[in-house]
């Protein structure tokens, strides 16, 4: 029932209230004549004016109930357009936050990208520049593979379980696990094969290169330039350990650290077992400036292993390969005769006191190629 039908009834309703006890009074007093004196009279008319008031007094409470059916109608319009309005506002109001927070989003976003940017760049400065990030962009991806201009975190989850393969940082912290696993163990007991190609594997997922001009000493995997050098192997595992904790530091993440109590003697295993192992030595690579290189190491080898009965040798070729300083001594030819002339001398001497023959009459062979000029010039073991 809409207001307007609400009104005509009500007023209907009054109408019809007035007009019925003026119509009695007409009735009864047309009927009945001139006032009575008499009391009986007087009771009739009474309750017929009872019977008429109080049929008014219904039908006025039945039009004052309509009143208020109709306020309240009014009422519930007026507030189903106030909260219509309100709806509409609020509407509005949460647009404009939700743009304003997108537009907070996409500004975090852009300076949680330009710090790590920023910090990569202060990194490669602090390499002096012999490290580069190929792609520092791609790895900002890599470690925040959900952050977008609609979205910015500053910290990344552990994948687990099954996934755990999946996530980026999980798998730094792998191959990092794998890497101090090798280097835990005594260098002439661990798998070199398996190390340096974990440390190339780190080095791909952080896309780092290696910017320096090859340099006696230093060792590729599957011809890539992996920043190790036989005669420096603690730089490199700094160099690694740092940009690794640069990644676990702008990631949230605990940082790690690499162990160190064999390094020195990892450069000189990586050398035997190249010359030990011809398959480790078709994908582990020392790069030689010095051709002579790999044939002296093997001697030295041989020195060394029969110190006490080539005592003079022995003194005169334990440091030459300590330092990539000591072995660019050879380039000087009147220095590398020296050595070779000693060690001829000695074998000459000592020779015939080494158990091992077939060792002997190698390095035999390999004093009297140095000394032809029979050597192998391609400048790599």
């Amino acid at each position: 029932m809409n207001e307007k039908t609400i009104s005509t009834v009500m007023w209907c309703l009054l109408a019809f209230a007035v007009l019925v006890p003026i119509v009695v009074l007409a009735v009864y007093g047309i009927k009945l004549g001139p006032v009575s004196s008499q009391t009986t009279d007087w009771g009739s008319f009474g309750s017929v004016m009872g019977g008429a008031f109080t049929l008014l007094s219904a039908l006025a409470t039945i039009a004052t109930l309509l009143h208020l059916y109709g306020q309240q109608k009014k009422a519930e319009v007026r507030q189903n357009a106030k909260d219509i309005e309100n709806e509409k506002a609020q509407r509005n109001h949460d647009n404009v936050v939700k743009k304003q927070i997108s537009a907070l989003t996409f500004e975090q976003y852009l300076k949680h990208q330009s710090a790590f940017l920023e910090r990569i760049n202060k990194m490669e400065l602090s390499f002096k520049s012999k490290i580069l990030f190929s792609n520092p962009e791609k790895l900002y991806r890599d470690i925040f593979p959900n952050n977008s201009p609609s979205y910015c975190s500053y910290t990344t989850e552990l994948a687990e379980g099954d996934d755990k393969s999946l996530g980026f940082i999980s798998n730094i912290n792998e191959v990092c696990e794998k890497i101090n696993y090798y280097l835990g163990y005594h260098p002439d007991n661990t798998d070199i094969y398996k190390l340096v190609s974990h440390l190339y594997e780190l080095q791909e997922k952080l896309a780092i290169t290696y910017q320096e001009k090859e340099k006696e000493g230093d060792v590729f995997f599957a011809g890539q330039k992996i920043g190790l050098n036989i005669y420096d192997v603690y730089s490199l595992i700094l160099d690694i350990q740092k940009a690794v904790n640069f990644v676990m530091f702008f990631s949230g993440r605990k940082e790690i650290a690499l162990e160190r109590k064999f390094l020195i003697l990892l450069g000189d295993s990586i050398y035997k077992k190249i010359l030990e192992d011809e398959r480790i030595g078709k994908i582990i690579h020392i790069y030689n400036e010095i051709p002579e290189v790999p044939k002296l190491y093997e001697i030295c080898e041989f020195v060394c292993e029969n110190n006490i009965t080539l005592m003079n040798s022995y003194n005169k070729v334990k440091l030459l390969f300590v330092s990539r300083e000591m072995v660019m001594q050879l380039k000087n030819k009147k220095y590398l005769n020296e050595v070779l002339g000693e060690v001829e001398k000695d074998i000459s001497s000592n020779g015939d006191r080494i158990k091992n023959r077939d060792g002997l009459e190698r390095i035999k062979d390999l004093l009297l190629e140095l000394r032809s000029g029979s050597h192998d010039q391609d400048g790599s073991v």
